[in-house]
């Protein structure tokens, strides 16, 4: 019998089978991998940011939505925003609402009340909301920014 470490094995046939089935039980190990990372990365929830408005009278509350769509083995957690929110001035963050959709998802969202005390085009900043796995693992999802429009009202300040 010819022992994995002689020369005549390494040579021969056998070896060559042995090099195969190892190489082939590699990349199958590899794909498989590949696959359960690429679950992992699937996107656990859908986050949006909407306005009442695309446009707004400056000084004037703004209304704005944030929902996050996700699946029920998971908790969604919003942070508290600051009162100086990029160009925004946060009025009021009520309390976020859970319910559950048709297809048997959850939905949370938030009402987000905010103003802008000057005429210009200012994009919301992005917003970190944190979705946690009953599995412990936790997922960062950011809310896209939306442009909101500001505009003078009927009285506006007269120009020198």
């Amino acid at each position: 019998m010819l022992g994995f470490s002689s020369k005549r094995f390494r040579n021969s046939a056998r070896w060559r089978g042995v090099a195969r089935g190892t190489a082939m039980a590699g990349l199958a190990l590899s794909v498989c991998l590949a696959a359960a990372a690429a679950a992992e990365a699937v996107q656990v929830a859908r986050v949006t940011l909407e306005a009442a408005s695309d446009e707004v009278v400056a000084g004037e509350p703004l209304q704005l939505s944030l929902k996050v769509l996700h699946d029920r083995d998971t908790r969604v957690e919003i942070p508290r925003l600051p009162r100086e929110w990029g160009p925004f001035h946060v009025d009021d963050q009520a309390v976020q609402i859970t319910d559950t959709t048709a297809d048997g998802r959850l939905i949370t969202q938030q009402t987000i009340v905010v103003s802008v005390y000057a005429p210009g085009t200012y994009t919301t900043p992005p917003i970190p909301v944190t979705i946690r796995r009953k599995n412990g693992s936790t997922v960062i999802e950011t809310v896209s920014p939306i442009p909101v429009r500001s505009v003078w009202g009927e009285e506006a300040p007269a120009c020198d």
